[in-house]
């Protein structure tokens, strides 16, 4: 669990401090009941987020998993879903999925979910998901050994590619967050895309990221075929709900201008 405060300081941090209770509030209170075993800390912090943050995903995660917990496994998938639907190229929302997977009886998809949470993990150790998996044990008196044993044989047999999954990261979110080109963005998601049993997402996202680049670089006409693209070939995709709306608004918006600037 504590293994993605990181990845939170660099998305959310500047934003935080404009609030009255910063990101970083809400999450050590959050931190604060998971080691403690205190459910309403948990629910307090993850629904402060949610509220405060409703465009990261780390509320939505954290809640998930505090769901999990208090055994309402409807309102952990919910949550779960939203997360995934705003990062769903990371690790995190994987996870719950594979939990809810495993406690809903589909161990197949459990470790499907499993496997793609580890083709993009940056942890360096087993342990933080073993810890995670061990707390919903002791909540919920159900035996997730399977989940364990998976999780740890690939790091047994150094199946993951951290190195891979942190160029990964920084490529992805230097693209959405500050519009910097990545240059081996096509040969990344080439190696992602040719994995066993590899995430289809990867794929469908590709043009979306093509297009954010494009916008940044200045090249318009580009930028709009890319997001076209990738709204045709995410159509009915519940996982892009959330990537869609995003890539509707700005495609929309591209057309418009000339249009606008035409008029003037």
């Amino acid at each position: 669990m504590k293994s993605i405060l990181t990845f939170f300081f660099v998305c959310v941090g500047v934003f935080s401090f404009a609030q009255s209770k910063s990101f970083n509030d809400y999450y050590n209170l959050y931190i604060e009941g998971y080691k403690s075993n205190d459910l309403v800390k948990m629910k307090e912090g993850s629904e402060g987020l949610m509220i405060n943050f409703s465009d990261e995903f780390a509320g939505y995660y954290l809640h998930s998993y505090y769901q999990i917990l208090k055994g309402d496994l409807q309102v952990a998938q919910l949550a779960s879903t939203q997360a995934l639907n705003i990062q769903p190229l990371m690790p995190y929302p994987y996870f719950t999925e594979a939990y809810i997977n495993l406690l809903n009886g589909n161990t197949e998809k459990a470790f499907q979910n499993l496997e793609w949470a580890m083709q993009v993990t940056t942890a360096q150790s087993a342990q933080d998901i073993i810890d995670d998996i061990i707390k919903i044990e002791t909540f919920t008196k159900k035996d997730l050994s399977p989940l364990k044993n998976k999780w740890l044989s690939y790091y047994q047999n150094k199946t993951l590619n951290i190195n891979k999954a942190i160029e990964l990261d920084n490529c992805v979110i230097g693209i959405l967050t500050q519009g910097k080109k990545c240059a081996n963005l096509d040969a990344q998601f080439a190696y992602y895309s040719g994995q066993r049993n590899a995430n289809p997402l990867f794929q469908k996202m590709l043009p979306l990221l093509k297009a954010v680049t494009f916008y940044y670089g200045g090249n318009t006409n580009e930028s709009i075929n890319q997001f076209d693209y990738f709204l045709e070939i995410s159509k009915n995709d519940t996982a892009l709900v959330g990537k869609r709306a995003y890539a509707m608004y700005f495609c929309q918006l591209l057309k418009i201008i000339p249009l606008i600037n035409r008029e003037h």
